[in-house]
């Protein structure tokens, strides 16, 4: 789930159980020119993801997996549309 934006940054909070408990994790992927963001089926700009947004990302790691870029967002709104899912994928679940 999205929770903030910057403007070329997006912060994302996982929620996995572990142990018999919920743990939430938040990551933080830089935009770069080539990054590709869907939302509600069509090519968008990061800008207009929304907090609360659900979404998978696709991403990599710079050496030594201090940064996560950017590859693919796909967006489900908040009102719950669905998209198609993306490749490679890292999925952030709410």
């Amino acid at each position: 789930m999205v929770v903030s934006l910057a403007a070329n940054n997006v912060s994302v909070k996982s929620t996995k159980q572990e142990g018999g408990s919920s743990v939430d994790h938040t990551f933080s992927f830089a935009a770069t020119p080539g990054s590709a963001i869907v939302r509600d089926g069509r090519r968008s700009e990061l800008k207009e993801l929304q907090k609360g947004d659900s979404v998978t990302v696709t991403y990599e790691t710079t050496p030594g997996g201090s940064l996560y870029h950017l590859i693919k967002v796909v967006a489900i709104p908040v009102d719950g549309t669905v998209l198609e899912p993306s490749f490679q994928q890292f999925r952030i679940l709410n």
